[in-house]
Protein backbone atom coordinates (compact mmCIF):
# COMPACT_ATOMS: atom_id res chain seq x y z
CA UNK A 1 0.00 0.00 0.00
CA UNK A 2 2.95 2.45 0.88
CA UNK A 3 5.02 0.97 -2.28
CA UNK A 4 8.02 0.78 0.19
CA UNK A 5 10.36 -2.38 -0.60
CA UNK A 6 10.04 -5.17 1.75
CA UNK A 7 12.90 -6.94 1.51
CA UNK A 8 14.61 -4.05 3.52
CA UNK A 9 14.84 -2.26 6.83
CA UNK A 10 12.80 0.86 6.35
CA UNK A 11 14.44 3.99 8.20
CA UNK A 12 11.93 6.73 9.19
CA UNK A 13 12.65 10.74 9.18
CA UNK A 14 9.90 12.78 9.93
CA UNK A 15 10.30 16.75 10.13
CA UNK A 16 10.93 19.97 8.04
CA UNK A 17 13.75 19.67 6.00
CA UNK A 18 15.68 22.70 8.28
CA UNK A 19 19.29 23.16 9.33
CA UNK A 20 17.92 22.38 13.36
CA UNK A 21 16.07 18.85 12.59
CA UNK A 22 19.53 17.85 10.64
CA UNK A 23 17.67 16.12 7.91
CA UNK A 24 21.55 15.54 5.80
CA UNK A 25 22.56 13.57 9.08
CA UNK A 26 19.93 11.33 8.29
CA UNK A 27 21.02 10.59 4.83
CA UNK A 28 24.82 10.45 6.41
CA UNK A 29 23.81 7.65 8.22
CA UNK A 30 22.12 6.24 5.74
CA UNK A 31 25.42 6.21 3.13
CA UNK A 32 27.10 4.35 5.87
CA UNK A 33 24.68 1.44 6.49
CA UNK A 34 24.70 0.73 2.59
CA UNK A 35 28.24 0.84 2.77
CA UNK A 36 27.80 -2.16 4.85
CA UNK A 37 24.59 -3.34 3.79
CA UNK A 38 21.87 -2.27 1.09
CA UNK A 39 19.52 -3.95 3.72
CA UNK A 40 18.29 -0.08 4.29
CA UNK A 41 15.71 1.96 3.18
CA UNK A 42 14.94 5.42 4.10
CA UNK A 43 11.57 7.40 4.50
CA UNK A 44 11.75 11.27 4.72
CA UNK A 45 8.63 12.81 4.83
CA UNK A 46 8.60 16.80 5.20
CA UNK A 47 9.68 19.61 3.09
CA UNK A 48 11.79 23.23 4.16
CA UNK A 49 14.07 25.33 2.99
CA UNK A 50 16.88 22.42 3.13
CA UNK A 51 15.25 20.23 0.75
CA UNK A 52 17.10 21.05 -2.37
CA UNK A 53 19.94 20.52 -0.18
CA UNK A 54 18.92 16.80 0.73
CA UNK A 55 18.34 15.95 -2.58
CA UNK A 56 21.58 17.39 -3.88
CA UNK A 57 23.21 14.82 -0.89
CA UNK A 58 20.86 12.10 -2.15
CA UNK A 59 22.35 12.10 -5.63
CA UNK A 60 25.49 13.17 -4.61
CA UNK A 61 25.89 9.71 -1.77
CA UNK A 62 23.84 7.76 -5.07
CA UNK A 63 21.43 6.90 -2.57
CA UNK A 64 18.73 6.89 -5.42
CA UNK A 65 17.52 3.15 -4.74
CA UNK A 66 17.33 3.72 -1.41
CA UNK A 67 14.97 6.64 -0.33
CA UNK A 68 12.22 8.10 -0.72
CA UNK A 69 11.18 11.92 -0.04
CA UNK A 70 8.00 12.48 0.60
CA UNK A 71 6.29 16.49 1.40
CA UNK A 72 3.58 16.01 3.19
CA UNK A 73 1.37 13.12 5.03
CA UNK A 74 -2.09 13.19 5.71
CA UNK A 75 -2.12 13.28 9.62
CA UNK A 76 -4.61 10.46 9.86
CA UNK A 77 -2.52 8.70 7.22
CA UNK A 78 0.97 9.07 8.81
CA UNK A 79 0.30 6.30 11.45
CA UNK A 80 0.74 3.96 8.50
CA UNK A 81 4.51 4.76 7.87
CA UNK A 82 5.58 4.10 11.68
CA UNK A 83 3.77 0.80 11.70
CA UNK A 84 5.70 0.18 8.71
CA UNK A 85 8.99 1.51 9.59
CA UNK A 86 11.55 -1.08 11.68
CA UNK A 87 13.48 2.12 13.09
CA UNK A 88 12.45 6.12 13.54
CA UNK A 89 15.75 8.46 13.60
CA UNK A 90 15.20 12.10 15.41
CA UNK A 91 18.15 14.27 14.90
CA UNK A 92 17.28 17.61 16.76
CA UNK A 93 19.60 18.37 19.82
CA UNK A 94 17.51 21.13 21.04
CA UNK A 95 13.74 19.19 20.74
CA UNK A 96 12.36 19.94 23.35
CA UNK A 97 9.58 17.60 23.73
CA UNK A 98 8.74 15.29 20.31
CA UNK A 99 6.06 14.30 19.66
CA UNK A 100 6.95 12.15 16.50
CA UNK A 101 9.57 10.73 18.57
CA UNK A 102 5.70 9.59 20.99
CA UNK A 103 4.16 8.99 17.81
CA UNK A 104 6.32 6.53 16.45
CA UNK A 105 6.25 4.73 20.11
CA UNK A 106 2.77 4.17 19.97
CA UNK A 107 3.02 2.95 16.58
CA UNK A 108 5.34 0.25 17.91
CA UNK A 109 8.35 1.88 15.49
CA UNK A 110 11.96 1.72 17.50
CA UNK A 111 13.07 4.79 17.89
CA UNK A 112 16.51 6.32 17.99
CA UNK A 113 17.45 10.06 18.81
CA UNK A 114 20.16 11.98 19.62
CA UNK A 115 20.40 13.20 23.05
CA UNK A 116 18.00 16.47 23.86
CA UNK A 117 15.14 17.50 26.54
CA UNK A 118 12.29 15.70 25.04
CA UNK A 119 13.47 12.27 24.11
CA UNK A 120 15.61 12.02 27.03
CA UNK A 121 12.33 12.61 29.06
CA UNK A 122 10.34 9.95 27.20
CA UNK A 123 12.98 7.44 26.31
CA UNK A 124 14.39 5.01 29.13
CA UNK A 125 17.46 4.78 27.05
CA UNK A 126 18.70 1.18 26.27
CA UNK A 127 15.28 0.21 26.99
CA UNK A 128 12.19 1.66 24.98
CA UNK A 129 14.41 3.41 22.38
CA UNK A 130 18.04 4.68 22.51
CA UNK A 131 19.46 7.99 22.78
CA UNK A 132 22.63 8.60 20.76
CA UNK A 133 25.46 11.07 22.51
CA UNK A 134 26.48 12.36 19.71
CA UNK A 135 26.08 12.70 15.74
CA UNK A 136 29.22 10.03 15.07
CA UNK A 137 27.51 8.19 11.88
CA UNK A 138 29.30 4.93 12.42
CA UNK A 139 27.93 4.76 15.89
CA UNK A 140 24.36 5.26 14.80
CA UNK A 141 24.80 2.38 11.72
CA UNK A 142 25.99 0.33 14.57
CA UNK A 143 22.56 0.93 16.78
CA UNK A 144 20.74 0.75 14.20
CA UNK A 145 21.60 -2.58 12.77
CA UNK A 146 21.04 -3.74 16.19
CA UNK A 147 17.74 -1.99 16.66
CA UNK A 148 16.61 -3.41 13.11
CA UNK A 149 17.42 -6.49 13.96
CA UNK A 150 15.70 -7.29 17.20
CA UNK A 151 19.27 -7.32 18.95
CA UNK A 152 18.72 -4.26 21.59
CA UNK A 153 15.29 -3.18 22.72
CA UNK A 154 13.15 -5.21 24.96
CA UNK A 155 10.01 -3.51 26.12
CA UNK A 156 7.33 -2.29 24.15
CA UNK A 157 6.97 1.39 24.26
CA UNK A 158 3.73 1.84 23.71
CA UNK A 159 2.57 0.65 26.35
CA UNK A 160 4.43 3.43 28.36
CA UNK A 161 3.17 6.24 25.69
CA UNK A 162 -0.30 4.66 26.74
CA UNK A 163 -0.27 4.76 30.55
CA UNK A 164 2.06 8.17 31.09
CA UNK A 165 1.44 9.85 27.90
CA UNK A 166 -2.13 9.84 27.00
CA UNK A 167 -4.47 12.61 27.97
CA UNK A 168 -6.13 10.41 30.18
CA UNK A 169 -3.22 9.94 32.49
CA UNK A 170 -1.84 13.40 32.16
CA UNK A 171 -5.75 14.68 33.04
CA UNK A 172 -5.11 12.16 36.27
CA UNK A 173 -2.03 13.73 37.53
CA UNK A 174 -3.29 17.21 37.25
CA UNK A 175 -6.41 16.22 38.96
CA UNK A 176 -4.35 14.59 41.55
CA UNK A 177 -1.79 17.17 41.72
CA UNK A 178 -4.68 19.65 42.54
CA UNK A 179 -6.36 17.42 45.17
CA UNK A 180 -2.67 17.54 47.03
CA UNK A 181 -2.25 21.19 46.81
CA UNK A 182 -5.68 21.49 47.94
CA UNK A 183 -5.40 19.35 50.89
CA UNK A 184 -2.30 21.09 52.10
Amino acid sequence: ELNLPINKKILLFVGRFEKYKNPIKALEVLKILNEISFNYYLVMIGTGSMKEKVLNYVNEYKLNNNIIIIDKIENNKIHNYYKASDVFLNFNDKEIFGMSVLEAMYQECKVIAISAPGPNYIIDNNKDGVIMKNFDYNKWAIEIDKVSNGNKLKLNPRNKIINVFNWNSIAEEYINLFLEIKRK
